[in-house]
């Protein structure tokens, strides 16, 4: 089974100057790429989406003639680029489209992936620097929260070298489908696959250190047999074993949150593609509590495809 079947590329436009596709910059560019790759090894549908979202404010000083003349330059022009944008994907032989609207881009493209049901988003980012928590509340963020559908943030700087991609899993029915999605996506493009559980110790932070340390020994050996046997479990629930040598299964120690760990690993290994589910809270639509997936966003060099829970409901609506 492929991956994807009906792919989305989400391109900012807003920094090209001129709006012409000399002026595209290396983000949406590489975001582009990204996503031909993508629907070429799925052969899924490609659809090339820009959202332009020109303020009121912006065209407060001009006469209604004047608004009319400089957004119809902008569509058209926003039209011209993702037109060649679109052929140049048909001409590496994907099923190519290309879509310009009106309006705020993360709200925009949550709108089209449940008018048109896309089972992946794919948008670009810069690797953050010292404001990345300003740089990160921003469109790609916005999706990881409320997009319904899987969303590869796809960043540029990701190590070089072969693809090989990393699954934590956290054993929770909301990993599964991160781990079927991560394997399935690493079969179809040949790539090395390290599947990640940082197992923790609850009772480490309530004991007292007085208590004998074959106790603590036998509970820690415990905790591992049975975090081994729930990985092995979810697992058996994907094609796994299609990959042979190409995947590995790590079980390391935590300490508090998991992304100390996760963000080491990455650095030792090298992995290009990070996977992993998010947590929503129940009750509420849309929000997302616990979530590693965000909170590693801005700190990880690698590219990184956050996958929903079965039960996350999108808050947006038709």
């Amino acid at each position: 089974m492929k991956p994807f079947q009906n792919i989305l590329v989400g391109l900012d436009l807003a920094a090209c100057k001129p709006l012409t596709t000399t002026g595209l910059g290396p983000i949406p560019r590489d975001a582009f790429r990204r996503g031909v790759e993508l629907a070429k090894m799925s052969n899924a549908r490609l659809l090339l989406f820009a959202a332009l979202n020109v303020s009121e404010e912006a065209l407060n000083f001009l006469q209604e003639p004047q608004r009319t003349r400089v957004v119809s330059h902008l569509v058209e022009a926003a039209e011209r680029v993702l037109s060649v944008l679109e052929q140049d994907g048909k001409k590496e032989g994907a099923q190519a489209s290309h879509k310009v609207v009106a309006g705020k881009g993360w709200l925009e493209i949550i709108k089209q992936v449940l008018r048109d049901h896309h089972d992946l988003v794919v948008v670009g980012t810069r690797e953050p620097s010292a404001w990345r928590r300003l740089l990160f509340g921003n469109t790609a963020m916005k999706l990881l929260r409320r997009c319904p559908c899987p969303v590869l943030v796809n960043k540029l700087g990701a190590p070089p070298g072969p693809p090989s991609y990393l699954i934590a899993t956290d054993l929770k029915p909301s990993s599964e489908e991160a781990l079927r999605l991560g394997i399935a996506l690493a079969e179809a493009g040949n790539a090395h696959v390290d599947v990640l559980h940082v197992v923790e110790y609850p009772l480490d932070r309530i004991w007292a250190s007085a208590l004998p340390d074959s106790l603590e020994t036998d509970y820690h050996a415990q905790i591992r047999t049975e975090a081994q046997k729930s990985l092995t479990r979810q697992l058996e629930k994907t094609d796994y074993k299609k990959l042979g040598p190409n995947l590995q299964i790590h079980l390391v120690d935590g300490e508090g949150l998991p992304d100390i760990a996760i963000q080491h690993f990455l650095q030792v290994h090298g992995n290009q593609l990070l996977v992993m589910g998010t947590i929503a809270r129940g009750g509420i639509q849309g929000i997302m509590i616990g979530n590693t997936a965000e909170r590693l966003l801005p700190e990880v060099q690698c590219s990184v495809l956050a996958v929903k829970p079965p039960d996350f409901v999108c808050p947006v609506k038709l």
